[in-house]
């Protein structure tokens, strides 16, 4: 009827060490019986009670209800699982005080979807010595009282199975017995499972005992009937205990065996326990499910619904009885309302539409605008930016009826040519590098509002046109190159013909400016950030200060402003760059020695796109290409891992690569550390080139350090990496 397979449940809090509650369950149980969970708190008796009735959900392994999975079941499910086969009793009874213990019954009853009559309640009161006590209120009853009129309730439905969670724990030893017998007389045509702490209960009315200790089965036995002969009395060993007939003899044999049951508990830390049991009594021996037969029975589920009346009537009461809690939803339920007021009108706001028609109106002087591609991706995950293409230019333009003029990325940047930082000198009133660029033409300027007011449009690759806030940047400041010989000079920039004819440099792109263009942004809004001191402003400057800084930010961002003005040439000769910026791949990385998972998230790379000149082979040997199974890890990215494996900071010396470096000791365990690396199936799509990760779980050994403090990666081998793409940039990615 009810079978587990390898069942785990892990608890997860917010704070802590992850808890596995169960670790690898594997039980069968009979269609009828008595069946005890003993074992201490904390053991996963209860766990394991609740995710067998549905009431909790496993993280692996399985159940199986009459043959049947539940591995993909919902909750809606498992609410049908319970209302047909399952009647639950738990220690605190959960018994409806607002009814009668006949109403209780009768409640229960028209959850069946059936109608409820007073001769079939009082024949369900009767099977648990109940009888005439349909009218008493709860508060009337004794405790063991209360929990069979749970009983009761957990038998209307005629289920195959009950579950009793501790239904003894708040009753005398009396009281629990009568419960106790009231179960077993049920256990004759039904399955009963109870979790209890009383070993003496179980050892009375068990037909199977099942111990578990640290979320494991330690002990699972089955009831010998009495009258056992003197033949039969031989000693029952299990996996933590030894059962010894209480009249037997013990043979050389016996002795023999038993020491070396003891030396085998020692050596595993375990306390050896031993049980006497009389000839005339039951005792028990180990289970035997292969003698459970398979269940039969169909297979079908009922859907549980609480009667409307029923609903109103307990809420009615929990109103009554609890002012502050009607005041209180009084309260929250005009605010809902008021929300979905503000929610409907809100939903009904063309925001697109009302954004367009304020940008294009006569009198709001926006001269252009900018557009952004956003798209959401598989799983929230997030690869790169998502640039536009052909197609989106066209769809704006067919939209909107304006021409529409793209904008590259570039990272480019202006510190060499300037004598000091000026972010450091103004916050960021002046420019110091370029969002982007564009190809600039004089329909462009036009089209912009914009002004050449010296020099002229690039005639070639190499040269640029600049705003006139980046002129004010040097005006401000100055320009510094070097000469012949390696010397610093500086330049003063009086005006626009000072800066024409001078180079900037980033990294290995030089290009001349040739021209100078007033976008018509008006800069003396942010004139007062140019001598910005917090030390002299009270909040509210302060405040207004950080909301020009903002602006500002944007302004330049999203404008020809911030652009580097260049010609068809250049990007050209600079597009690709700006895909290569896309590859990223999804994936995990495991140390095999504890399991320790550490995220790897954005930040792997191959031999062929980094240098690994600074690198410390482990093994003493240098590489030029990883082998299939090899990993390297730039030192941050080392480090987290390790903190990851130890966060308590306690970081065996083994682990400790710096010291191990210094001393010039062989690096021993950390050399050839087996790490899993577990990669997604995941593909993306930027224009028209596809990048494709090689999904699956591999075992590598890390062979090499990248002593780099600017580098956060791990380097994979070649293999892992699929690349389809067009080929006249299959060159700069080798």
């Amino acid at each position: 009827m009810l079978q587990t397979q390898n069942l785990v449940k892990i608890y997860k809090p917010k704070k802590g060490v992850p808890v596995k509650a169960l670790d690898g369950v594997s039980l069968k149980f009979p269609e009828k019986g008595m069946v005890f969970l003993l074992g201490k708190s904390g053991s996963g008796k209860s766990t394991l009670l609740n995710i067998l009735g549905g009431l909790d959900r496993y993280n692996s392994g399985e159940i199986l209800v009459m043959g049947k999975s539940t591995r993909k079941w919902g909750q809606s499910h498992f609410d049908s699982y319970r209302n047909t086969y399952v009647g639950f009793i738990f220690q605190e009874y959960n018994i409806l005080d607002e009814f009668s213990v006949g109403a209780n019954i009768a409640l229960a009853i028209q959850l069946q979807g059936q109608k409820p009559s007073s001769q079939q309640v009082n024949d369900i009161l009767k099977e648990v010595d109940l009888d005439g006590y349909g009218n008493r209120n709860p508060n009337e009853l004794s405790g063991g009282q209360k929990q069979r009129v749970a009983i009761a309730r957990a038998l209307v439905k005629n289920p195959k199975i009950i579950m009793a969670d501790e239904p003894t724990g708040a009753l005398d030893s009396t009281t629990g017995r009568q419960v106790l017998n009231t179960l077993k007389k049920l256990s004759k045509d039904k399955l009963v499972i109870v979790v209890s702490h009383d070993r003496d209960f179980a050892e009375q009315y068990a037909d199977r005992i099942i111990e578990l200790a640290d979320g494991k089965v330690i002990r699972d036995v089955e009831r010998l009937q009495a009258g056992i002969t003197n033949e039969e009395l031989v000693p029952v060993y299990m996996e933590d205990s030894v059962n010894l007939p209480e009249e037997y003899i013990l043979t050389d044999a016996d002795k023999e065996a038993i020491c070396d049951y003891i030396q085998k508990m020692v050596n595993a830390g375990r306390q050896p326990r031993f049980s006497l049991f009389n000839k005339n009594a039951s005792a028990f021996q180990p289970t035997d499910e292969n003698r459970i037969p398979p269940s039969q029975e169909g297979y079908k589920l009922i859907k549980s619904r609480l009667p409307l009346k029923f609903a109103f009537k307990l809420g009615a009461s929990g109103l009554k009885h609890k002012k502050f809690r009607l005041v209180m939803t009084i309260l929250l339920s005009c605010i809902a309302l008021g929300f979905f007021g503000l929610t409907d009108t809100m939903a009904s706001y063309d925001y697109v539409r009302t954004a367009y028609r304020s940008l294009t109106s006569q009198d709001n002087h926006v001269t252009y605008a900018a557009f952004e591609k956003d798209v959401e991706y598989k799983d929230g995950y997030y690869p790169g930016f998502p640039y536009m293409n052909e197609d989106d230019l066209e769809r704006i333009k067919e939209e909107t009826g304006q021409n529409v003029y793209p904008v590259y990325s570039a990272d480019f940047y202006i510190y060499d040519n300037l004598p000091k930082d000026p972010y450091n000198e103004s916050g960021n009133y002046y420019m110091t590098d370029f969002s982007g660029c564009i190809e600039v033409s004089e329909a462009l300027l036009d089209d912009m509002g914009a002004e050449l007011i010296a020099g002229n449009l690039p005639t070639s690759g190499n040269e640029i046109v600049i705003s006139t806030h980046l002129l004010e940047t040097f005006q401000a400041f100055g320009y510094t190159t070097r000469n012949v010989l390696g010397e610093e000079i500086t330049v003063t920039i009086k005006d626009a013909k000072d800066i024409l004819g001078l180079t900037l440099q980033s990294n290995d792109t030089v290009v001349t400016v040739c021209g100078v263009v007033d976008t018509g942004m008006d800069m003396e809004r942010y004139h007062v950030l140019k001598d910005w001191d917090d030390a002299d402003a009270d909040l509210l400057e302060q405040l207004a200060a950080l909301a020009l800084f903002s602006e500002l930010g944007y302004a330049r961002g999203y404008s020809l402003d911030g652009l580097m003005m260049v010609n068809k040439e250049f990007i050209d000769a600079n597009e690709s760059s700006r895909i290569l910026s896309t590859l990223s791949y999804r994936s995990t990385l495991t140390v095999a020695e504890n399991g320790a998972i550490f995220d790897a998230y954005d930040a792997l790379k191959t031999m062929s796109r980094i240098s690994t000149d600074t690198t410390v082979w482990l093994d003493g040997v240098a590489r030029t290409a990883l082998a299939d199974d090899e990993i390297l890890m730039s030192r941050n990215m080392y480090y987290n891992l390790i903190f990851a494996m130890f966060p308590e900071g306690n970081i065996p010396e083994e682990y400790d690569y710096e010291r191990l470096k210094e001393t010039g000791a062989d690096f021993g365990k950390l050399n050839g550390l087996e790490i899993t690396f577990d990669i997604s199936d995941e593909k993306y799509s930027i224009d028209q080139y596809q990048f494709e990760s090689v999904a699956g779980q591999h075992k590598l050994k890390l062979v090499g350090i990248i002593e780099d403090d600017n580098l956060y990666c791990v380097v994979i081998p070649d293999k892992f990496v699929k690349i389809d793409i067009d080929n006249n940039i299959k060159q700069t990615l080798s």
